[in-house]
């Protein structure tokens, strides 16, 4: 038991951050669309505004992969601490 909590509050600990950055990718990604709208005839404009937009994109993509692998391990570790104690988990 004690393990499990250890475990968890350094998936909390590490997953702050991620979903932090996450949060100011979305505000980035928010605030480049709406610049793109706004120019969004002139081809060279736009061209240049997709390079920061696909790296921000590429830079969420990865954040998400992390959490997703924490919340997976998260998953098995739950399952693990039930079948241990006995109890199904729902």
């Amino acid at each position: 038991m004690k393990l499990t909590k250890y475990h968890l509050s350094t998936f909390k600990e590490v997953l702050s951050p991620s979903i932090e950055r996450i949060h100011t990718y979305v505000d980035n990604l928010a605030f480049l669309n709406s610049r793109d709208e706004s120019t969004e005839l002139e081809d060279e404009e736009v061209s240049e505004k997709t390079s920061p937009q696909k790296a921000l994109e590429e830079e969420y993509l990865e954040t998400e992969k992390k959490i997703v692998i924490a919340f997976s391990i998260t998953d098995h570790m739950k399952k693990l601490f039930y079948s241990e104690q006995g109890y199904s988990s729902r």
